[in-house]
């Protein structure tokens, strides 16, 4: 389903993309609505505005709250929010799925690129290009871990991941995504004093973590069974739990 300038619709639209975005759609957010609740939407809100404005140079104001409401507010969906510059107007196209609750750990393989991203990512229009490659080269998979020219760990093509041993959590250091998940992971280890460091990690040395997890904004934290040859524990962890009662409470209603 899409959501396109207030109209429900079966198929994508068709849009007229600026020469410099070919085919995709680089500047995009996705969030979870909950039954018309959804947290942290004034940061899927700046992310879209400070992208545009790296782009273009020209400030934007989003209010995203008019359109999600279109929404019926008695499913729970996973949005894309896809910012469509073109024809010196910016317009909005959501794509808009139903989620299931249940969430599976994943399978995950590694996969190594040409680019050094945490040389060549350093403008955001290089990485309208690189990270094009690196949806290509992942073949739509959304379970692969990008690891650099060094053998390091940045992060999954949709999600971010990080580590536990002992108890500690590791995040790798110098991702590319920051993503808003991951954010406000960081802050609930603060507020809740929970020990984590962020390092480089590389691939040959994940043998040594006894659990791994991806985490993003719309499907939160899924637990990893395995990457590559690798596997990991997999089951009742209390501090998952107390992440999502977290989260619950930022939850605010916009419908």
């Amino acid at each position: 389903m899409y959501l396109f300038e207030g109209k429900l619709l079966d198929q994508s639209p068709e849009v007229k993309y600026l020469p410099e975005f070919g085919a995709g759609k680089i500047l995009f957010t996705s969030l979870l609505l909950d039954h018309g609740e959804v947290f942290s939407l004034e940061e899927h809100e700046k992310r879209l505005e400070e992208n545009y404005f790296l782009f273009f140079r020209e400030p934007i104001k989003l209010d995203l709250k008019e359109d999600l409401c279109l929404l019926p507010a008695n499913k729970i969906y996973k949005v894309k929010i896809n910012l469509l510059p073109y024809d010196k107007k910016v317009k909005l196209l959501y794509e808009v799925k139903e989620l299931s609750i249940i969430s599976e750990p994943l399978e995950v393989e590694s996969i190594k690129l040409s680019l050094n991203f945490e040389k060549d990512l350093t403008n955001l229009k290089y990485s309208n290009y690189a990270l094009s490659e690196y949806m290509i080269a992942s073949k739509g998979h959304p379970n692969l871990l990008k690891v650099n020219q060094q053998d390091q760990i940045d992060e999954l093509i949709y999600s971010n991941v990080f580590f536990f041993k002992g108890s500690v959590f590791y995040l790798p250091k110098g991702n590319f995504l920051h993503g808003i998940g991951l954010k406000l992971l960081k802050e609930f280890f603060v507020e809740n004093k929970i020990e984590y460091v962020e390092e480089i990690i590389s691939l040959r040395n994940i043998k040594e973590f006894e659990r791994a997890f991806s985490i993003n904004s719309v499907r939160l934290i899924n637990e990893i069974r395995s990457i590559d040859s690798n596997q990991f524990e997999i089951g009742e962890f209390q501090i998952l739990k107390s992440f999502k009662e977290f989260i619950n409470n930022k939850k605010v209603k916009i419908c």
